[in-house]
């Protein structure tokens, strides 16, 4: 199981992204592919929440949906996978566009959309940085704490665990399937919290 430890800032204004700690999104499966540049990036804002940043080196990124809710990952996306309860997890798929899936999980799979228990969902903001597009995801723990009631500021600090994956996928001409941590099933599935890594509060 991989660890990605996250590092705790004082505010947003300190976040350095340069000097975070990568999660390469290198492991590949399901079929022979192409490889990309991809890996995330994530701290904590002390009691305020967390914030991710994934980046891809893709050129042109395939985009057919531009709404919330449809099928961005069969678009090239970015996801971010989590969990702070065993069995109930979050996950958040998005293409270069914006568009976005976000639901709230449980496993065998049975999943709420995000949005209608939040009706913005998680603020995810896409943009290009060089040969990189990116997503910068945010998780304040006000929204965090209507599918994780547990989720307490004075319960995340240094060394408080919960587990999580970073995937890149595209089921596209160029189909592909990137992890963080590897997913061994027989056929693609993200949705294996079994299979999550594991993140750790420094």
């Amino acid at each position: 199981m991989n660890t990605y430890r996250i590092k705790t800032l004082p505010g947003r204004e300190n976040i350095r992204w340069e000097e975070i700690e990568k999660a390469e999104i290198s492991n590949y499966g399901w079929v022979e592919s192409k490889h990309y540049d991809s890996f995330a990036k994530l701290v904590y804002i002390k009691g305020s929440g967390f914030i991710c940043k994934m980046f891809c080196a893709e050129r042109e990124p395939y985009a057919a949906c531009t709404k919330d809710g449809g099928e961005v990952w069969k678009d090239s996306a970015m996801e971010f996978f989590f969990s702070f309860e065993d069995g109930k997890y979050i996950n958040l798929e998005t293409n270069s566009t914006g568009a976005r899936v976000q639901e709230f999980s449980t496993y065998p799979r049975q999943c709420l959309k995000v949005f209608d228990k939040i009706p913005e969902g998680f603020k995810v903001t896409a943009s290009r940085e060089g040969v990189y597009w990116t997503l910068e995801i945010e998780l304040p723990l006000e929204k965090l704490q209507v599918f994780f009631p547990s989720v307490d500021a004075d319960k995340l600090i240094p060394g408080y665990e919960f587990t999580g994956n970073f995937y890149k996928v595209g089921v596209t001409k160029e189909e592909h399937y990137a992890m963080w941590n590897e997913v061994k099933t027989e056929t693609p599935d993200f949705h294996r919290p079994d299979y999550f890594g594991k993140l750790v509060i420094e």
